[in-house]
């Protein structure tokens, strides 16, 4: 979906090597950058990774492999808000978030917290809030977190 949306540059954050034989064939077809996810923890990662990303870009999308729903409209909808707003979030149906947009960092939003609980996405809500900053939302998705996930996937019982 990535590749489809209005994106120009690509970069892909993986847990273990960046030299693993898939990624190598990606990187030789699509020609994405590889980057190793650093930091304790989901949220420690993320952060980097944004942080990294703002050092070179003006707004960050950071999105998971793990919402079958996604579409190259719901990514261009999170570009061209960040270029009016400081913060979009991708509301997960289970109460997370499958993609989080941002102009600047801002480590409050993942720093304790309740990561893989119902409560994130309203947690995160709040600390924007709480900064004073605007957010918008995009279409709410299913992400697979889980087994069953994938069987409803799988089965086409996965809508969203």
């Amino acid at each position: 979906m990535a590749q489809q949306s209005e994106f120009k540059r690509i970069e892909l954050w993986v847990d273990g090597s960046t030299n693993h034989p898939f990624f190598r064939r990606v990187r030789k077809r699509y020609g994405y950058r590889f980057y190793p996810q650093l930091g304790q923890g989901l949220g420690r990662r993320m952060q980097y990774a944004i942080n990294h990303a703002l050092g070179r870009y003006r707004s960050v999308v950071l999105l998971g492999c793990d919402c079958s729903g996604l579409t190259a409209d719901d990514l261009n909808q999170a570009r061209q808000s960040l270029k009016a707003i400081d913060v979009v979030l991708g509301p997960a149906i289970d109460g997370g978030y499958y993609l989080i947009g941002l102009n600047k960092a801002l480590p409050c939003l993942f720093t304790g917290m309740p990561w893989g609980s119902k409560a994130v996405l309203k947690e995160t809500i709040k600390r924007v809030k709480f900064a004073g900053l605007q957010y918008q939302e995009l279409a709410r998705h299913r992400d697979i977190d889980n087994s069953s996930d994938v069987t409803r996937l799988i089965t086409g019982q996965y809508c969203n």
